[in-house]
C-alpha cells in the first residue's frame, strides 16, 4: 500500500475531527465581519434587547453554521475517492490559510 493510500485511510479515519478543524477554521476567519453586521443592524435597539439578540444570534446562529458546515464538510469529504483524500484535504488548509492570510489572521 502506498504512502499516499495509507494517508488517506488515517485521515478517513479522522474525518470528523477534519471537518471540524475547516468549519471552524473558516468561522472564525468570517466572524469578525459577521459580527459587524449584526451589531450594525442591532445599534438601534434598546441595550437589553441588543445584548440578548446579539447572544442568541451568535450562540444559536454560529451553532448551528457550525453543526451543519461540519454535518455537509463531512459528506462531501467522504465522497472523495478514497486515494484523493489526502490530497484535498491538504489542499483545502492549504486555501484555508491563504484566506487567513488574506484576511489578515496569521
Amino acid at each position: 500500500m502506498s504512502l499516499l493510500a495509507s494517508l488517506s485511510d488515517w485521515l478517513a479515519k479522522h474525518i470528523t475531527n477534519i471537518s471540524i478543524a475547516m468549519v471552524a477554521a473558516t468561522l472564525f476567519i468570517y466572524s469578525a465581519p459577521i459580527n459587524r453586521f449584526i451589531q450594525r443592524q442591532l445599534r438601534p435597539l434598546n441595550f437589553l434587547v441588543r445584548l440578548g439578540l446579539f447572544i442568541l444570534i451568535c450562540s444559536v446562529g454560529f451553532g448551528l453554521a457550525m453543526a451543519g458546515g461540519v454535518a455537509m464538510t463531512r459528506h462531501i469529504l467522504l465522497s472523495i475517492d478514497r486515494p484523493l483524500l489526502a490530497p484535498v484535504v491538504v489542499m483545502i488548509f492549504v486555501g484555508i490559510g491563504f484566506l487567513a492570510e488574506r484576511k489578515h489572521h496569521m
